[in-house]
């Protein structure tokens, strides 16, 4: 995550956002401030990113004096809600928590199966006894593209390794390894799995995979062994690619009688596969990288 690099960003300043209407002549309070989060992340200036959670520190400043953040204490005096207003796709729950005597806005945010960055719109209101603040936070949650440099030093056939924390390619950075690779197919490579397939000419794709659980298979078939790969995103190629897995013998028994589904809209399709004892191998095609579950027995 991006870190600050000047005292004066140690407070994301949100009053240019402020609304403010006031019961009394002069309002006590000057402004609602976020601090940056323990990593160093302004939500002002920094793309959150998802499957994260963000603790702003929130502070406030009252008479002019330097912004304070707000305490336990505080709270008997005033009362402070936060909503989401806009991208509500991006953000699984936002709250405002008490922690160790203080008080913090709580971001947790979602999966992200898009391509591009997601604007995401705040509402926090704060009330006391003689005044009404409202405050707008703007932010953006989404993956980074990889590295331009990591691709302008591929070779000829070399495989190309996806980080979770930047699993976007752009059309211009998967023209420029189509290129490298003479228009000829190419490898993606994850945690546990690769993917071979032709790019040339598709647009982007976002390559972020996952192995959770989903609960709703765990629990409806309680004496199976199973094993997850999902990628959110849904990328879809313009042919089929061989997607290889590598399974976990500690997590299941997996022969060539077991089974592979696609799970998509809460059905399961089976799959036709390949099987490598020695190498411990799932092997089958596909021009969409979807949802799998991998089970040593068959589910209806």
């Amino acid at each position: 995550m991006k870190k600050t690099k000047t005292a004066n960003k140690l407070l994301c300043c949100i009053a240019c956002a402020i609304i403010l209407t006031s019961t009394t002549a002069t309002a006590k309070i000057n402004g609602i401030y976020m601090g940056t989060d323990i990593n160093g992340v302004n939500i002002l200036t920094d793309k959150l990113t998802p499957l994260s959670t963000y603790k702003f520190p929130l502070l406030i400043s009252i008479d002019g004096t330097k912004p304070m953040q707000i305490t336990a204490k505080d709270l008997d005096k005033m009362n402070i809600s936060i909503r989401t207003l806009t991208g509500y796709s991006s953000i699984e729950n936002a709250d405002i928590i008490e922690e160790n005597g203080l008080c913090y806005v709580k971001i947790d945010t979602d999966c992200a199966n898009f391509i591009n960055e997601k604007p995401v719109k705040l509402r926090i209101n704060l009330k006391t006894k003689d005044e009404n603040i409202t405050v707008n936070p703007y932010t953006k949650v989404g993956y980074n593209s990889i590295e331009d440099n990591k691709i302008n030093f591929l070779n000829n056939g070399e495989a190309i390794a996806v980080d979770s924390k930047s699993p976007i390619f752009r059309k211009s950075q998967l023209d420029r390894i189509s290129e490298i690779n003479n228009n000829e197919n190419i490898i993606f490579t994850g945690e546990n799995w690769t993917y071979e397939n032709n790019i040339m000419g598709i647009n982007s794709v976002n390559l972020y995979s996952t192995n959770e659980k989903i609960e709703k298979i765990v629990k409806e078939y309680p004496d199976a062994e199973l094993e997850f790969l999902s990628f959110p995103a849904e990328s879809k190629f313009d042919s089929k690619g061989k997607l290889t897995v590598n399974l976990d013998e500690n997590k299941i028994s997996f022969d060539d009688n077991s089974y592979v589904y696609r799970y998509i809209y809460d059905n399961l399709y089976p799959l036709k596969f390949e099987y490598n004892p020695e190498l411990k191998q799932v092997s089958f095609n596909s021009d969409t990288l979807s949802t799998y579950v991998f089970s040593n027995k068959k589910l209806n």
